[in-house]
């Protein structure tokens, strides 16, 4: 009996070790020997995830694709990083976590400990999912109108209840204004603007929804009420990922994913909200690192390193005569050389890394940041020796960086003279009736009134209810109900294995 009971409880042995394996890897300075020790628990881990699959609940299951996807985050491997979280994703959807017909169904679900956990696991995943559509650039695995369930409530732990309890059988209680999972709601609710502006650059009839400004302005409208309610649930105490400053680099993170500057755009507005973007993500990031306040994520490398080519390019693709303002920040060298300490400290974490620290530096060098006098004239392109440099690490830089605009950047300002003129069309800015036009077309499908995204939520104190006003309910949602698969979803041992 006490060997059957043993074997029955070895589920837990995973997430025990698998919690372990992961809090190595968040501290700010990662040693040698933590990495070893990470990698080794995660081989132990292992040996136990067949028993979690084993359990019947597949909530459980989701919580062990969270571990994996949070393990992995920290290998420098993005085929594999892509790879984890699409199946992490693709098992909630299995699971049905996104459909709010599948919930349980109770009396009160805002405090309900079942239906909460539910909730936070998906949109935990949501996020993971988001972030990684986000860094490069491509499809989310499920897009949001098949999403029905509700963002999880803004009710502290202590204040979840065991379904048939005696707690249970209170009457409806109101959730304080701010508990401990507040600044994470204003978070989520960033993570759905960055996820409706990556699924309108990822439809296939993009360039025709780009030629009109409206779509963009209504983000960034989005953006801005979400920015202003930063005082109201952002921790401004906190020095961690919930913190004022964490979620000030959100907001400009997604303000660079509304702005992917080209040579055709970036006169017209998209440099001069890149560059100040750029300059505030760098400076603040650098302290971040000063402050030893954020762990070295795979990902967070690739974003500095978007960071900085953007910057780069703007200046490159900007003839000197059109830099306005924005371009002549003190700030700006200043923050070119906190993307290359960036990135030369996270070089000394992984080698692989050292590849893009080092084209960035040499982009660094060619690229001028600012107009000259007559007798001192600009080149017309980076040098011979830097071009051949670069062009031989693109192989590299593609399978690492995979984002096709940080690629095309790259490729751009290696094998293309420095613009020197404007054409016409560059400063060509459709008509208003052209947007009027986009406008009606797209009000089915964009990030409008319409949109899920708007939905007001079924229980008080909920994230949307905070700023109800703002927002319209959504009349008829979209759902697509997912069968379950019967059989067990195993994970290839290659998931988090790679060398650090």
């Amino acid at each position: 009996m006490n060997r059957a009971r043993h074997q029955q409880s070895l589920w837990k042995d995973y997430f025990v070790t698998m919690v372990h394996a992961v809090a190595l890897l968040l501290t700010p300075q990662v040693s040698v020997d933590d990495i070893a020790i990470s990698q080794s628990l995660y081989n132990s881990a292992m040996e136990y995830l067949a028993h979690v699959f084993a359990q019947p609940d597949s909530v459980l299951h989701a919580q062990a694709y969270l571990l994996l996807t949070l393990h992995a985050l920290h290998s420098p491997s993005s085929h594999m990083i892509v790879t984890i979280v699409s199946a992490m994703m693709r098992y909630c959807v299995m699971a049905q976590l996104h459909l709010a017909e599948s919930e349980p169904q109770v009396l009160n679900p805002a405090f309900s400990l079942e239906v909460q956990t539910r909730r936070r696991v998906f949109w935990s995943a949501y996020a993971l999912d988001r972030f990684i559509s986000w860094i490069y650039h491509i499809p989310n695995n499920i897009i949001d109108e098949h999403i029905s369930v509700e963002l999880f409530s803004n009710v502290g732990d202590a204040d979840l209840h065991h379904e048939g309890s005696e707690n249970s059988c209170v009457q409806i209680e109101t959730p304080s204004q701010k508990t401990h999972v507040s600044p994470a709601l204003h978070l989520f609710r960033c993570r759905r603007i960055q996820s409706r502006i990556i699924s309108t650059m990822m439809r296939s009839d993009f360039k025709e929804i780009d030629a009109s400004t409206t779509w963009r302005e209504h983000m960034l409208g989005e953006l801005d009420s979400w920015r202003s309610q930063l005082r109201l649930l952002s921790d401004v105490a906190s020095k961690s990922y919930t913190s004022d400053r964490w979620v000030g680099m959100a907001y400009n993170y997604t303000i660079l994913l509304l702005h992917q500057p080209t040579k055709a755009n970036v006169c017209n507005g998209f440099g001069d909200r890149s560059v100040p973007a750029c300059v505030q993500i760098a400076m603040t990031f650098r302290t971040f690192q000063k402050d030893r306040q954020t762990a070295q994520l795979w990902p967070g490398l690739l974003s500095q390193v978007a960071v900085g080519i953007t910057l780069l390019y703007c200046f490159w693709a900007t003839p000197p005569q059109h830099q306005t303002i924005a371009y002549r920040s003190r700030e700006v060298p200043e923050a070119l050389r906190a993307c290359s300490t960036a990135l030369a400290i996270l070089a000394e974490r992984w080698v692989q890394a050292e590849p893009l620290r080092d084209v960035f530096d040499v982009l660094a060098k060619e690229v001028p940041l600012y107009g000259t006098t007559e007798e001192d004239p600009l080149p017309r392109r980076i040098s011979a020796e830097s071009t051949s440099y670069i062009q031989s690490q693109m192989p590299l830089l593609t399978s690492i960086i995979m984002h096709r605009g940080v690629l095309r950047m790259i490729r751009e300002m290696t094998t293309e003279d420095f613009p020197r003129n404007l054409n016409e069309e560059f400063h060509h800015q459709p008509p208003a009736s052209h947007d009027q036009a986009m406008l009606g077309s797209l009000s089915g499908h964009m990030c409008s009134e319409e949109c899920p995204f708007f939905r007001e939520a079924a229980h008080p104190g909920s994230m949307t209810d905070m700023n109800a006003s703002a927002f319209s309910p959504l009349e008829n949602g979209v759902g697509c109900a997912y069968g379950a698969d019967d059989e067990t979803l195993m994970f290839p041992l290659l998931f988090g294995s790679a060398e650090f």
